[in-house]
C-alpha cells in the first residue's frame, strides 16, 4: 500500500526537480551576458574608443584595471558626452537613456605610457529593478510549483537567497554610482 502512494510522490518530486533545473538554466541563459574585455596601451594624452550596443533601461557595468587612474567618459549615440567619470581605477555603471551605439572613451591624463584592461558587461533590462518581464516571471511561476515539495523547496530557497544577495549588492553599487553622478553635476 505504501509503495503505491510513495511512487507517485517520488515521481512528482523528480519532475518538479527537473522543472526547477530547467527554469534555472533558462533564466541564467537569459540573464548571463558574456563580459567583453578590451586591453591597450595609451601614451600621454591618447584615447581609446570602445563601442557597445545598449537599449533603453539596460546598464553597462565596467571594471577598469590599470597602474594609474585613467579618465573614463561615456559618449551617447549622437556623440555627445553622456557622463564623465573622471580619473578612475575600478568599477563604473551607466544606465542607457536612449537606444543605440554608445562609446566608452578612455584617456591617459599622465605623462607616461600606461597599459589598461577594461572588462564590461551590458546588463539586460530584466536585471533592472521593478521590471515585470523576462525570466523573473518564469522563475516566480516555477517557484509556486516547486515549493509544494519541501526538500526541493529548501534547496531552491537557498539558491534564490544567494541570487537576491547578489542583486542587492548590485543595486547598492548602482545607487552609490547615481549619488556620485548627482554630486558632480
Amino acid at each position: 500500500m505504501k509503495t503505491k502512494i510513495m511512487k507517485p510522490l517520488i515521481q512528482g518530486g523528480v519532475i518538479l526537480l527537473c522543472l526547477s533545473i530547467l527554469g534555472s538554466l533558462l533564466s541564467s541563459s537569459v540573464l548571463a551576458q558574456e563580459p567583453n574585455e578590451e586591453s591597450g596601451e595609451l601614451g600621454e594624452g591618447q584615447s581609446d574608443y570602445i563601442p557597445f550596443e545598449i537599449k533603453v533601461g539596460e546598464m553597462v557595468q565596467g571594471e577598469l584595471a590599470c597602474k594609474e587612474a585613467l579618465r573614463v567618459i561615456i559618449v551617447d549615440p549622437i556623440l555627445r558626452e553622456s557622463v564623465d567619470f573622471g580619473k578612475i581605477v575600478g568599477s563604473f555603471f551607466y544606465a542607457a537613456e536612449t537606444e543605440g551605439r554608445y562609446r566608452i572613451v578612455i584617456t591617459n591624463p599622465t605623462k607616461e605610457t600606461l597599459g589598461y584592461t577594461l572588462t564590461y558587461t551590458v546588463l539586460p533590462t530584466s536585471l533592472a529593478p521593478g521590471t515585470n518581464s523576462g525570466p523573473g516571471i518564469i522563475r516566480r511561476n516555477l517557484l509556486a510549483i516547486i515549493f509544494g515539495v519541501p526538500a526541493v523547496g529548501g534547496i531552491i530557497y537557498l539558491f534564490i537567497r544567494l541570487r537576491k544577495k547578489k542583486r542587492e549588492d548590485f543595486e547598492r553599487k548602482r545607487d552609490d554610482f547615481r549619488k556620485r553622478i548627482k554630486k558632480t553635476e
